[in-house]
């Protein structure tokens, strides 16, 4: 375990100092889970012959755009296993089989088990749903069965999950189900909301996605689509994966083009989501640099409602930051330590300011134990800094908007204050800007 939390601490160092269910009743117990043979993917297609739009051109697959594949040398293995239903029933006297092989993250791989906790989650979804929808269509005439393949991929330092379930019955037409599960640095799934930063991702994602099909030649073929039908279309939790050039949205197929066109892939670029100031007073790579440590200041602040001018922030504003900053993805355990000169020269590389001299006894609960810094280790809640508009004067640069709660696309998001930022351009910083001050009004 403790070899474990220091990966994460000098992960989240690193990052500091350089640029920055439930379990259905009566399901049949699968059989005992065997690795895979081999440890590469299945190869499969998402996405037909018939390419999708896109605002670069046209792809043959999703896999161009999907990122470089993980394998066993970055710790992803796969697993197959074969249910029989009705429970109890063998491979002779099943009326209906479900086959699936999907990945098991290990050594290697920083947040294993979480991204193991995300795959047996669908797993168990996987399962209700042979129990619940599939199996009452196995009549016993004809061969009836579900597949699911996977492969995982990583693009823009995000791990895609790619999932196809296809469900056969008979002499009828395969059905197949196309997602994507996407994780974070460690292994945490995101929606595209919370992967953008964005409250709204659905009607943003839906007028980039109609602008495509409107400048696309073959845009008749989509017939009466809107604005709002694409919305309606887009899934932002299973419907999307990450992309090196943004993000790329799958639309099922029959929902805004005709069935046989199959599933539909948009690659959506990443400052699509971006506030129309970047590219006029910040640019790209600022607003990506800025957007974690603003978060995490905005956090600090708005938990005991604090903001601080540029003599220093409060010590309870400075320790709350420094927490979430260095302890990300050690939320289950207790307490962090690290070294009290590796915490204060990551202190100064966001602020000009001299760290607050109570920060160890006023603080968030950090304090000082010889050498080290004891951080506690709690689970973060969900701000973001949402900046709608930014003005430069020099080196200086003033960020406008609002502090938001709860996680980007779920109901209990809600806008909690405006606020400001003051933030001084300086490249040895961590972000590329010190944080002078925030302002909550």
């Amino acid at each position: 375990m403790k070899r474990f939390v220091c990966m994460f601490i000098i992960a989240a160092l690193g990052l500091a100092l350089c640029a920055c269910t439930h379990t259905p009743a009566s399901v049949p117990t699968p059989a005992p889970a065997q690795p895979d043979p081999s440890p590469a993917a299945p190869q499969f297609s998402l996405i037909p012959a018939t390419p999708a739009p896109q605002e670069s051109g046209s792809m043959a697959d999703i896999f161009a755009h999907g990122g470089t594949e993980l394998g066993e040398a970055d710790g992803v293995t796969y697993s197959r296993e074969r249910v029989f239903y009705p429970e109890g029933a063998d491979e002779a006297s099943a009326l209906f089989t479900l086959e699936y092989n999907l990945p098991v993250f290990g050594g290697g791989f920083i947040g294993a088990d979480n991204a193991n906790a995300e795959v047996a989650e669908y797993k168990d979804e996987l399962l209700t749903r042979a129990a619940e929808e599939y199996l009452p269509y196995a009549d016993g005439e004809g061969a009836a069965y579900a597949r699911v393949i996977s492969r995982v991929t990583r693009a823009d330092g995000l791990t895609n999950i790619f999932l196809s379930e296809t469900a056969v019955f008979g002499d009828a037409d395969a059905d197949t189900k196309l997602g994507a599960m996407v994780l974070d640095a460690f292994g945490e799934r995101l929606s595209l909301a919370s992967a953008a930063m964005v409250y709204e991702a659905e009607p943003l994602a839906a007028q980039q996605i109609f602008n495509m099909i409107e400048a696309s030649p073959s845009s008749a073929t989509y017939g009466d689509v809107t604005v709002d039908t694409i919305a309606l279309a887009i899934d932002i939790y299973s419907g999307f994966f990450a992309a090196e050039q943004g993000y790329g949205v799958i639309i099922p197929a029959g929902t805004i083009a005709a069935e046989e066109q199959g599933a539909l892939s948009f690659i959506i670029p990443k400052d699509a989501f971006y506030p129309e100031c970047v590219g006029e007073t910040i640019t790209a790579a600022e607003y990506e640099r800025l957007r974690g440590p603003l978060n995490d200041l905005a956090a600090a602040c708005a938990l005991d409602y604090s903001d601080f001018d540029s003599s220093s922030p409060a010590p309870y504003v400075a320790s709350a930051f420094m927490t979430r900053l260095l302890t990300r993805g050690t939320e289950d355990i207790r307490s962090v330590a690290v070294n009290r000169e590796e915490y204060e020269r990551a202190y100064y590389s966001y602020f000009a300011s001299a760290v607050p001299e109570s920060v160890y006894s006023d603080g968030d609960g950090t304090y000082a134990e010889g050498g080290s810094v004891m951080l506690p280790a709690y689970p973060h809640a969900d701000y973001v800094f949402r900046i709608d508009d930014a003005a430069a004067e020099g080196d200086n640069v003033t960020v406008y908007g609002m502090i938001c709660s709860g996680t980007p696309g779920t109901a209990e998001a809600y806008e909690l204050t405006y606020a400001s930022a003051l933030l001084t351009r300086d490249n040895s910083a961590a972000c590329g800007f010190v944080l002078v001050n925030m302002q909550l009004r």
